[in-house]
């Protein structure tokens, strides 16, 4: 089985959505807690979109990228570990109070940890899942071919 997810798509209004649903179908493969995919969802659904909203003009949208990998911990505990990036401009959140701004608290609330960080080149940020048990069956079993 791939034990990594890797998907590049153009930071458009639909990116979001499809980029849940590859990956949600990818987790459920690997046989990842339906709670806890729940949450990475969330979380990946809102970094992609904070890409399609914030680092490109609405003229040249540029491409966000999903990266996850399964880790191992101790026995049957593992972590799955995502990486959000493009290539657009980073802006700083504006000082003005808006009722905006809950992305990243959200993607915090639902992951066990969460770095981001933004240049003039791009923007990553990378989340790390709350342990959970596998099935060594979720390990070992090739992905189906579409």
């Amino acid at each position: 089985m791939s034990a990594s997810f890797d998907e590049e798509l153009r930071a458009e209004v639909r990116a979001p959505s499809l980029i849940r649903r590859r990956l949600r179908s990818w987790l459920t493969w690997q046989e990842w807690p339906t709670e806890e995919i729940e949450d990475l969802l969330l979380a990946v659904s809102e970094a992609v979109s904070n890409s399609v909203e914030h680092a490109y003009p609405p003229d040249e949208p540029g491409s966000v990228r999903v990266r996850a990998e399964l880790q191992a911990e101790q026995q049957d505990r593992h972590r799955m570990v995502i990486v959000i990036t493009d290539e657009g401009v980073w802006h700083d959140p504006s000082p003005e109070p808006v009722n905006r701004r809950r992305g990243i608290p959200m993607m915090r609330a639902t992951t066990a940890g969460l770095e981001v960080d933004g240049t003039d080149e791009g923007t990553w940020v990378r989340m790390v899942s709350r342990p959970v048990s596998v099935p060594a069956s979720a390990r070992t079993t090739p992905l189906p071919v579409h």
